[in-house]
């Protein structure tokens, strides 16, 4: 793996924490793809507004600094190119990855006002671009907000979210914050009782799976539809048994999403029930 950094770089405002993840999240994908070994180069340059218009939907800056991770692996071909942003979306073997690494990347770099460009062909490697908007000169910091997400698909509200696969929780909180919602994670009902307690009056929506450790997400938000009457609930799960199916439809939550669910069907749905609006339940 080797770095080929161009000097005189204007800055750029990025939250150093979050482009780690994105770093190490195309970096081991870049490894899959290389099973027999290859080579990696992390590269960055200055691009300007004019030579993108393809690419950005809106832009956010005169100039851009790009940062690109390329590897010689075995590529991936055009069909699964247009997929490569979907939630679970992966060609990996079962268990080798959930998917969402570049998910992941896509929401990290619209809460930058930035763009992630994919170029790849079969036997001839991938190369992933990430455009940073530059910042301006002696502009104040300020926290990343959503950019290019659909007015009617974000908000403000306080969103619980309650999922014991940290990769799955950490995408949801990426979606969701990058949608201008306010998230708060737990993994699992003892620390979302906890947060509930601390944040009852804030948290308008309690977005749970089912599948929790010790104590099912059905059972968790019987608890806090008792501390909260009327709390707003969605429900997930990817393969719900029948009985969980009749206490659902008993619980009578707003909404219920199989796994593996789309940033689309999340949005629209979250969006819908804190608007007020029912979704069919789950039949038995």
């Amino acid at each position: 793996m080797t770095f080929e950094p161009t000097e005189g770089l204007p800055n750029v405002l990025v939250d150093a924490s979050q482009l780690d993840r994105i770093l190490v999240n195309l970096i081991t994908n870049s490894i899959d793809a290389m099973s027999s070994g290859g080579h990696i180069v992390i590269s960055t340059k200055l691009v300007t507004a004019a030579e993108l218009p393809d690419l950005l939907p809106d832009l956010a800056s005169e100039s851009y600094v790009c940062v690109t991770v390329s590897d010689t692996g075995k590529g991936i071909d055009s069909a699964t190119r247009e997929h490569v942003f979907e939630p679970f979306f992966t060609t990996k073997e079962r268990g080798r990855g959930t998917g969402l690494g570049l998910p992941v990347v896509y929401g990290l770099m619209q809460a930058h006002h930035g763009y992630v460009d994919v170029k790849s062909e079969i036997d001839h490697g991938t190369a992933i671009s990430l455009f940073f908007p530059v910042t301006k000169q002696n502009a104040a910091p300020s926290p990343p907000v959503a950019h290019f997400s659909d007015p009617a698909l974000s908000g403000s509200e306080t969103i619980l979210v309650v999922e014991d696969e940290s990769d799955v929780s950490f995408f949801l909180q990426t979606m969701l914050e990058s949608h201008g919602y306010h998230v708060l994670c737990a993994a699992d009902a003892t620390q979302a009782l906890t947060l509930f307690d601390k944040h009852r009056g804030a948290i308008s929506l309690v977005f749970s799976d089912i599948g929790l450790p010790k104590v099912d997400g059905i059972t968790l938000c019987e608890k806090l539809r008792k501390l909260k009457p009327g709390l707003p609930l969605i429900l997930a799960s990817g393969y719900p048994t029948k009985e969980f199916k009749t206490r659902i439809n008993d619980l009578a939550p707003e909404a219920f999403l199989s796994k593996p669910y789309k940033t689309q069907d999340i949005l629209q749905t979250i969006r819908k029930t804190l608007n007020g609006s029912k979704v069919l339940h789950l039949a038995s």
